[in-house]
């Protein structure tokens, strides 16, 4: 039996950039402002983003919520539980 050698692992290759599935302008999350009610996008390690703002030690999801008098800017009660990068737009 003879044994054969590959220069390449098996299995699905992982980019050498983590922030590889993110848009370019995104920073890691422990940089995140976390003062203010500015709205910033917020992102799972997936790549999945969220429009959210950093409320009682947690990042929380807002979003446009239909009202009697147009839509709001407000928070959808759905926390971003392991957020790991952000981007302001």
């Amino acid at each position: 039996m003879t044994l054969k050698y590959r220069n390449r692992p098996y299995g699905p290759q992982r980019p050498a950039d983590p922030f590889s599935r993110f848009p370019r302008n995104a920073q890691p999350i422990a940089s995140a402002p976390a003062m203010g009610s500015r709205p910033i996008k917020v992102f799972e390690p997936s790549g999945k983003a969220h429009w959210a703002v950093h409320h009682h030690d947690s990042w929380r999801v807002v979003a446009n919520v239909p009202t009697a008098d147009g839509a709001r800017v407000m928070m959808t009660g759905d926390i971003v539980r392991t957020p790991v990068a952000w981007a302001s737009s």
